[in-house]
């Protein structure tokens, strides 16, 4: 079995020095793009949204109502009952 040369043809692309404009092509038309891929992935963005907005409104609501009953169960104690007891 011998070697048997193989002819390759190779694409180089390359950007000129001189090219100023890079990246215009990302952020050339950015909200229609954003709102193409919700309109397109609206289910994925729900299921995706859903548990992380879910989560943070039960945590928050927890801890206000935790921070709003701690405030009620202490004013009702005063120096004076603790006093008279002892």
């Amino acid at each position: 079995m011998g070697k048997q040369p193989v002819k390759l043809k190779a694409v180089v692309y390359a950007l000129s020095p001189f090219q100023q404009k890079i990246m215009t092509g990302l952020w050339k038309d950015l909200p229609e793009k954003i709102h193409h891929k919700v309109s397109e992935n609206w289910i994925s963005t729900i299921l995706l949204l859903a548990p992380v907005i879910g989560t943070y409104s039960y945590a928050s609501l927890s801890i206000s109502l935790n921070q709003s009953m701690d405030g009620s169960v202490y004013e009702n104690f005063g120096s004076d009952d603790f006093e008279s007891d002892c």
